[in-house]
Order: C-alpha cells, then sequence, then structure tokens
C-alpha cells in the first residue's frame, strides 16, 4: 500500500512537470492575445515548477529522472518562448544560442556524476531565465534591462558551472 501511494505520488508529480510543455504552447498563443490571461498561464508555469520540486522533497521521491525530466521541462519553455520571441521581437538568435550552451553545460555536467548540482545561484538564474520570457512580452521590446538580465543569467550561469566543477574536483 505504501508502495503503491508513493507510485501515484511519483507518477502525479511528474505529470504536473510535465504540464509545463502543453502550458508553454497556450503561452505562446497568448502572448499577442490578452495579457492578464498570459500572465495567469505563466503564474501556473511557475507554480508546476516550484510544486514539483517542493512536493518531490517533501514525500521523499525525488529522483535522477524526475531532476532531469524538470530541467528539460523548464529548458523546452525558456527555448520554445524565446524562440518564438526571436521571430515576433526581432530577439537575436545569439541570445538563445548563449541559453543552449548553458544548458549543454549545465547537462553534460550534471550527467558526468550522475548528480544534478541545484544552488541558489542556478535556481536564480532559472528564475531570471523565466522573468526574461515574460518581459520581452510585456515590453514589447528588447529594452536595456531585459539585456541586463541576459548578461546577469549569462554571467550566474557561468559562475554556477565553475563552482560546480570545483566541487566536483575536490
Amino acid at each position: 500500500m505504501i508502495l503503491e501511494k508513493k507510485l501515484l505520488n511519483k507518477i502525479l508529480i511528474n505529470l504536473l512537470t510535465f504540464f509545463r510543455i502543453p502550458l508553454t504552447f497556450i503561452f505562446i498563443y497568448y502572448s499577442n492575445k490578452n495579457i492578464l490571461i498570459l500572465f495567469i498561464i505563466f503564474l501556473i508555469i511557475i507554480l508546476t515548477d516550484y510544486l514539483d520540486g517542493k512536493l518531490s522533497r517533501k514525500y521523499n521521491i525525488t529522483s535522477y529522472f524526475g531532476s532531469i525530466f524538470d530541467i528539460f521541462c523548464d529548458f523546452f519553455f525558456i527555448i520554445t518562448s524565446l524562440l518564438y520571441l526571436s521571430f515576433t521581437y526581432n530577439l537575436v538568435i545569439y541570445i538563445i544560442i548563449l541559453i543552449i550552451i548553458n544548458f549543454l553545460i549545465f547537462i553534460i555536467t550534471s550527467i558526468i556524476n550522475r548528480k544534478i548540482f541545484f544552488d541558489k545561484i542556478g535556481r536564480l538564474s532559472a528564475c531570471l531565465f523565466y522573468l526574461l520570457t515574460f518581459l520581452i512580452i510585456v515590453f514589447n521590446d528588447i529594452s536595456l534591462i531585459i539585456i541586463f538580465i541576459i548578461l546577469v543569467i549569462n554571467i550566474l550561469t557561468l559562475i554556477n558551472r565553475i563552482k560546480y566543477i570545483k566541487k566536483q574536483l575536490n
């Protein structure tokens, strides 16, 4: 009975994580239509990202697969949204390439030791990635604030990976 409940919780949490993929398409659909609906969808996406990790730790059902799946769903939202925005708001493609490189570095360094390294810097970077997509739509432009956020994200991600590699070498 306990194993069945644990398995059910794991399935529900992974579904919560997966829910971000269809929400991404809904987010893109509403990006030019209704800012209130867009904001609600954005909040749901953030909430699912927060809850899947919180619930998996609460019920002690964290796993390597769940961590990678969560990161993949985050990456899917960020890259899909930014690709869409690159065509809609003339977001330069090198920003997306930098994000993909940062993501690949994160995945490669995590796969090497089969351990995902989450820390405050990494979480802040992820939050800024989410915020970036929303701000581009709200401001309807690539403003200096957005360019600053992009620079901060890339610097934070680089610091995070260097910190991770140093930790693995010790």
